[in-house]
C-alpha cells in the first residue's frame, strides 16, 4: 500500500505519519517546505508542492497513483481541486475542523452541517487562511469539504476541535503553565472560565484514520477526546501542582487562550458506532501539564 500525506509533520501530523510507517506502508509527504530534516525513514519520501499553485502540484504528483490520500492541509476548495485534479487515488481522507459548525453548541452532530449544500461561490479562495477563529477560516474549511465530495472517489472527513499534546504548535497548555509560574497577568473573560469546550489529543486523528482504513469508512465523523475541557480545569490543576496562582488583569497585554470560546462539545456517537473508541481527556491532560510544569524553569 502507498499513501500520499498532505501537510506538515508537526502536531497531529507526526502521529499520523508514524502510525502509517509502523504498518510498513510506503508513504510520501507533500508540503510547502519539503521538511526532510524533521524525519527520516526508509519508506518515507518527500515532495514539494504548494497547495495554492496548480503548477507546483502538477509537477509534484501529476499522473501518480496512491492507494490513499490523507489531507491535513486543505483550507479551501481550490486546495482540494489542485490536489485531486492531479493525483490518482482510491480513497481520500480530509482532516477538517469543527469551525465548520455555526453556531457552536453542545453535542453537535456531523449532520449539523452538510458540505454538499455549501455554495462555493460564497468563498474567494484567495482569502483562505490557516488562522483559526475567523470567518475566512470557517468558510475555507466548508469550501474544502464541499469539494471532497465532488469527485468520484470514496471520501472520509474528520472534523477536529482544538488539538492538545506535547507537539501542539500553538502551545496553548504550555502558555498557561508559563504565565502562572511567572505570575504574568493575563486578561480573561471570567464569564467563560467554566465553559466547556471540545478538544482532541494530538493522536486522535491518527487512531481514527487507522480504524477508518481498516474498515473502509466513508462520510463525515467528529473526532474528539471524551470528557470536558475548561479553562478552570487547566488553571486549577496548575495551581494545585505548583502552589502558584493565576493573575487576571483587565486590559493586560496577554490575551488568554480559549478566551470567549462558546460552550460546545462534539457528538462522536456515529464514530463510536463503527467500533472506534476515543481517549478520555483525563487520561492525557494532566500528564501533559505535568510535562510542561517539570520542563519550566521556576
Amino acid at each position: 500500500m502507498n499513501i500520499l500525506f498532505c501537510g506538515g509533520s508537526r502536531q497531529q501530523g507526526i502521529h499520523i505519519i508514524n502510525s502509517l510507517l509502523e504498518l510498513g506502508i510506503e508513504l510520501t509527504v507533500l508540503n510547502r517546505h519539503g521538511q526532510k530534516e524533521k524525519m527520516s525513514h526508509g519508506k518515507l519520501n518527500w515532495v514539494y508542492g504548494d497547495r495554492t499553485s496548480a503548477e507546483t502540484m502538477r509537477n509534484a504528483i501529476s499522473g501518480k497513483h496512491f492507494d490513499i490520500v490523507v489531507d491535513t492541509s486543505a483550507v479551501s476548495g481550490q486546495d482540494v481541486i489542485n490536489l485531486l485534479d492531479n493525483v490518482k487515488t482510491d480513497y481520500y481522507i480530509q482532516i477538517s475542523s469543527n469551525a465548520v459548525y455555526n453556531p457552536l453548541s453542545i453535542n453537535i452532530a456531523p449532520e449539523s452541517f452538510d458540505p454538499k449544500s455549501f455554495d462555493p461561490k460564497s468563498f474567494d479562495p484567495k482569502r483562505a487562511t490557516f488562522t483559526t477563529g475567523n470567518a475566512d477560516y470557517q468558510l475555507g474549511k466548508r469550501n474544502a469539504e464541499k469539494y471532497a465530495f465532488e469527485y468520484d472517489i470514496p471520501a472520509l472527513i474528520l472534523r477536529m476541535p482544538y488539538i492538545c499534546g506535547l507537539n501542539d504548535k500553538s502551545g496553548r497548555l504550555k502558555w498557561f503553565v508559563e504565565k502562572i509560574l511567572k505570575y504574568d497577568p493575563f486578561e480573561f473573560n471570567v464569564d467563560y472560565v467554566c465553559r466547556r469546550f471540545a478538544v482532541a489529543h494530538e493522536s486522535e486523528a491518527a487512531r481514527f484514520i487507522m480504524h477508518a482504513i481498516e474498515n473502509k469508512l466513508v462520510g463525515i465523523f467528529n473526532c474528539a477526546s471524551d470528557g470536558i475541557m475548561s479553562v478552570d480545569k487547566i488553571i486549577g490543576y496548575i495551581e494545585y501542582k505548583t502552589g502558584k496562582y493565576a493573575r487576571f488583569k483587565f486590559g493586560a497585554e496577554n490575551h488568554c487562550h480559549y478566551n470567549n470560546v462558546p460552550e460546545h462539545s462534539l457528538s462522536t456517537d456515529s464514530a463510536k458506532a463503527t467500533g472506534h473508541s476515543f481517549l478520555n481527556i483525563e487520561d492525557w491532560l494532566y500528564d501533559t501539564l505535568d510535562f510542561y510544569i517539570d520542563a519550566a524553569k521556576w
